[in-house]
């Protein structure tokens, strides 16, 4: 689990500097090539490169959560829901500035559903998200139930297993204590016998 986090971790760092890099190689560009497609796109990622890297955080996070066993893991759902809300807004903030520079309103109809937009999608992954937990959390207690349950068994097995030996060795000791007694009263008789005829 460890190991999976830290290259987690590690894959979304490369990916902020990866972003990073390219961003910083197309406000480089834009100085010497004046397109106005390109500055358009450049402006754009500067002005929300500071959301996108908030938002690969909070997911982040969430992955991170996910990882953990339960109950440290209930956080997760509530991170995701954080990251879709702000990731669905990014989404039509790129609609809008595709719309502005276009010049066309292709993204009109979405604009309508905006706000239950936010409410499906918020909704979604928390319901789904922690029946996620809770049924994994359900799912690993039971085989640690059936363990408990097959160890029991076993011990009664010990237990009856140790009480037949202590019958037995009492058994063992009443047959030697009557064949004590058997033979001191015939060593007796022949004493008796043997003191007749004498």
């Amino acid at each position: 689990m460890e190991g999976s986090v830290i290259k987690k971790i590690f894959a979304r760092i490369i990916s902020i500097v990866i972003f990073l890099l390219i961003l910083i190689a197309l406000n480089f560009v834009v100085k010497y090539v004046r397109f106005g497609f390109l500055i358009n796109i450049t402006n754009f990622l500067n002005g929300t490169a500071a959301i996108l890297i908030f938002i690969s955080i909070i997911f982040l996070a969430g992955e991170i959560f996910k990882e953990l066993s339960f109950p440290v893991n209930l956080p997760a759902p509530a991170l995701f829901a954080i990251g879709g809300t702000f990731l669905l807004s990014f989404l039509f903030v790129l609609f809008r500035f595709f719309d502005g520079i276009m010049g066309i309103d292709i993204f009109t109809f979405f604009y309508e559903f905006e706000d239950l937009s936010y409410l499906l999608v918020i909704s979604l992954i928390v319901v789904l998200g922690y029946i996620s937990i809770f049924y994994n959390a359900v799912r690993e207690s039971k085989p640690a139930e059936k363990e408990k349950a097959e160890e029991k068994p076993k011990e009664k097995i010990k237990e009856t297993k140790s009480q037949k030996s202590e019958k037995l060795k009492k058994k063992e000791k009443k047959t030697n204590n009557v064949g004590l007694k058997f033979k001191e009263a015939f060593s007796e008789l022949g004493d008796y016998l043997g003191s007749l005829f004498e």
